[in-house]
């Protein structure tokens, strides 16, 4: 019996132009935010202005232009009223879901981290949405936002995001994102969280859902200061008993690390995490280190942010979905077209495809399609010395 080979069909090459990068998040947006708009402006023109700003980090005031075709200031403002922000947190996963389900496996077990961030604000403290905090950018005074990733070696994709309001606790966001993590088909291989979500009502959940999970512990307290005096790594049990609440038992994982002049400093560091589903605590200070990749996530998301000054909260909702769809996006334009033809694991070229590429194509395209002038016109030919 003679074996044939199977040939590689070579499907060519294509190009990736402004249109492709921002259509599909446009077309996202209006099919999930809907908007009623009674003027020559269209919900399509519309959200294109808002990625628009958020790609070259403008503000509706500082992207108009004179004879280009973007609508008025006062117009996008009226019609930035319209949002409402209830319906943006009932379809923002959607939205994610979208972009993440092609590229991943359905009841396949993928790592996930859930964090909050900051967006500082300089008003006065009004409304359920603007929270206190510790103080960054010379404000205490913030818009945050509980988000949640997965994490797929090197892919990492927002899959949710929910606006921190008085009203909420830090369990109502777990639940959410378990909610929406059931939605994707997948399952929860690791759940790692950040420190404040360290408390009797979040590992009490956790546990109830039979989720692994990987939480730093707060060093609070006589009986746990005492119980982290190790000699070496190790697993120890503690009990949770804060006044009024049933007493819960965690796992903690303790390790130890040597700096051995790591960032210049020496001598032995001490982490403590409350594990579900682990006993090695080498291997659980690892799965968590991989928890600070979605550190870039934010940096990048800062560089794909519209400015404003605004108070509402609905436009600093928005304004954050958009930037993150947009990086989103651009994740998926790197595994779908900027994979390295070779045997074994798949790797991206990421010279090919940087985000500061993906964003200078994308604003030629807007600039074309609004026509944005390069130069300004003078008010006379006359130079003053």
């Amino acid at each position: 019996m003679v074996k044939t080979k199977h040939k590689s069909k070579n499907i060519g090459f294509c190009t990736l132009d402004g249109a492709k990068c921002i259509n599909p998040i446009v077309k996202l947006l209006f099919k999930h935010v809907p908007m009623s708009i009674r003027s020559s402006q269209t919900p399509n023109q519309f959200f294109k202005v808002l990625t628009s700003l958020a790609i070259q980090k403008l503000s509706i005031h500082s992207i108009q232009r004179p004879g280009s075709s973007i609508p008025s200031e006062n117009s996008l403002h009226h019609n930035l009223k319209k949002i409402d922000i209830g319906q943006l947190e009932t379809v923002n996963h959607l939205m994610f879901a979208e972009q993440v389900k092609p590229f991943i496996i359905p009841d396949k077990k993928y790592s996930f981290a859930i964090d909050l961030t900051d967006d500082p604000y300089y008003g006065e403290k009004k409304g359920d949405y603007v929270v206190g905090g510790k103080r960054k950018a010379s404000t205490n005074r913030f818009f945050s936002y509980a988000t949640c990733y997965l994490i797929d070696g090197k892919r990492k994709f927002t899959i949710g995001i929910i606006p921190k309001s008085k009203n909420l606790l830090l369990i109502d966001y777990v639940i959410t994102f378990i909610k929406i993590i059931d939605e994707l088909g997948v399952k929860v291989k690791v759940l790692c969280a950040d420190r404040e979500f360290y408390t009797h009502a979040v590992m009490s959940c956790l546990q109830s859902a039979k989720i692994p999970f990987i939480v730093p512990v707060k060093v609070q307290g006589k009986r746990m200061k005492k119980l982290l005096k190790v000699q070496k790594s190790c697993c120890l049990e503690y009990v949770m008993s804060p006044q009024g609440k049933e007493p819960l038992r965690l796992n903690i994982a303790v390790c130890m690390n040597y700096l051995k002049s790591k960032k210049s400093k020496n001598g032995l560091e001490i982490h403590a995490f409350s594990v579900s589903g682990f006993t090695d605590p080498k291997k659980v200070s690892k799965m968590y280190e991989r928890r600070f990749s979605i550190e870039s996530s934010y940096r990048i998301r800062n560089t794909s942010k519209p400015r404003t000054s605004s108070k509402k909260p609905q436009v600093r909702y928005l304004y954050t979905i958009i930037s993150f769809l947009i990086q989103n996006y651009w994740v998926t334009l790197q595994w779908k077209y900027f994979v390295i033809r070779q045997k074994g694991p798949k790797i991206i070229d990421e010279d090919k495809f940087r985000f500061d590429t993906f964003k200078m194509i994308s604003w030629s395209y807007l600039k074309r399609l609004f026509r944005i002038p390069d130069g300004v016109v003078t008010l006379s030919n006359i130079t003053y010395d």
